[in-house]
């Protein structure tokens, strides 16, 4: 294995590969790249062999000079994505390269326990990129990394202020001096001159200070993203905004993790990738029931489900939905899980053909003609099949009593003949 460091102790390394590689120029080459904080492991994989492989250290721009000789050569460039992000991959293609960032939850895995290094790992990611078994992922553009970056921000704040004031609950209800029953300015003033304890006391006044800390924060991070979504992304808030039950922040949330929604097939494609469509268990005749994938952002999630909520009780519509769903399913959880999953599917729809919010085109019609069918196909599947049920368990009952009965006769004769 060879390791690169400054250019000149590379250079002869260097020489040796593009000989290799000039003597067959035909063939194309795939390389992986095992990205960690302080390397970065290279394998080229070509015609069914590892061609080389080498260590250097975690610049990209480094790398790129190294692998820009290959270019020619080179089909596709491929590596996990992880905590260094996606620069790594606009350098490379700006050189000019094809370049895979998959996914490490969808890269094959071997079902037996087998070794593990730097060198083996970027040697697999050069094999299946050739094969084209790996699931690549969208590489935002530099713009579109720092915008989730500030929702993303935005989220972690509200979750740290969600944590706090679960702490200032558990602390009154400590000290016995009741529960807190809201969170508006008269309720907090109330918390900060309650009768305690001193050191009860202190550490109640500290977690106010980090409250109001983090809901100041909050605020601010809120506002640059309102002046985010009113800026490039104005049509796509417009549009969000007009469904029922959809505010600035589920707005927001939405239309930067989903960013460029034309990529998505279908509303299918757009249910999977929100974690939003149902697993699949099914092998022979038998068709095993599975939870939700529960892929992508946890917190896109939940805010579409929160937003489902809103939606059932502002949209009459919706709500008759959700009762059949309800009822289909006799399910609390997987009734809302659904119409998130509709509600996603829709938003995508409205922001793909830029439409607003038309109540004419909600009435649920055709979706509520499918919902009887299929009842009824469920209906009359389950019925049948509990007829051949029956049927086959008289079969077999008819056929041991005719067993039995032969199995008499035969003894009967037998004594009348002795």
């Amino acid at each position: 294995m060879a390791t690169i460091r400054p250019a000149k102790e590379s250079t002869k390394f260097r020489h040796r590969l593009m000989k290799k590689l000039g003597k067959a120029p035909n063939l194309p080459i795939h390389i992986g790249l095992d990205v960690h904080k302080n390397s970065i492991h290279a394998a080229i994989y070509r015609d069914g062999a590892i061609l080389a492989d080498w260590r250097t250290s975690a610049n990209s721009d480094a790398l790129a000079e190294q692998l820009s000789p290959m270019l020619p050569f080179t089909k596709g460039i491929a590596y996990e994505a992880g905590p260094t992000g996606f620069s790594l991959a606009r350098i490379l293609q700006q050189r000019g390269f094809n370049v895979i960032v998959c996914a490490p939850a969808h890269t094959p895995r071997a079902g037996a326990r087998q070794n593990k290094s730097d060198r083996i790992d970027a040697a697999k990611l050069a094999q299946f990129s050739a094969y084209g078994l790996l699931k690549a992922v969208t590489i935002p553009t530099e713009q579109e990394e720092q915008e989730r970056l500030v929702l993303r921000h935005r989220n972690a704040l509200a979750d740290k202020l969600r944590r706090v004031k679960q702490q200032i609950k558990a602390e009154f209800l400590f000290t016995g001096a009741g529960e807190v029953a809201s969170w508006n300015r008269k309720e907090v003033e109330r918390l900060a001159s309650a009768p305690c304890s001193e050191g009860q006391r202190f550490a109640l006044d500290s977690l106010l200070r980090e409250m109001a800390l983090l809901e100041d924060e909050v605020k601010k991070t809120n506002g640059h993203i309102e002046r985010i979504m009113s800026g490039r992304h104005a049509e796509a808030k417009a549009i969000l905004e007009s469904h029922p039950g959809i505010g600035p922040i589920t707005a927001a949330i939405f239309a930067l993790e989903l960013f460029r929604p034309k990529r998505f097939r279908n509303g299918r494609a757009v249910a999977r990738f929100l974690g939003l469509a149902p697993g699949l268990n099914q092998t022979g005749e038998t068709d095993r029931p599975q939870p939700l994938l529960k892929t992508g952002q946890a917190r896109l999630r939940a805010q579409l489900i929160e937003a489902a909520w809103r939606w059932i009780r502002l949209d009459p519509a919706a709500r008759s939905m959700h009762g059949r769903l309800l009822h289909n399913t006799g399910n609390t959880k997987k009734a809302i899980a659904g119409m998130a999953r509709r509600l996603a599917v829709r938003l995508w729809t409205m922001w793909t053909r830029a439409e607003m919010y038309d109540p004419a085109k909600a009435k649920f019609g055709e979706t509520q003609d499918k919902d009887r069918r299929r009842v009824a196909e469920r209906k009359a599947r389950r019925e049948l099949k509990e007829v051949a049920e029956k049927a086959l368990s008289t079969a077999k009952a008819v056929g041991k009593a005719g067993t039995a009965g032969t199995a008499h006769a035969t003894r009967n004769a037998k004594a009348a003949g002795a």
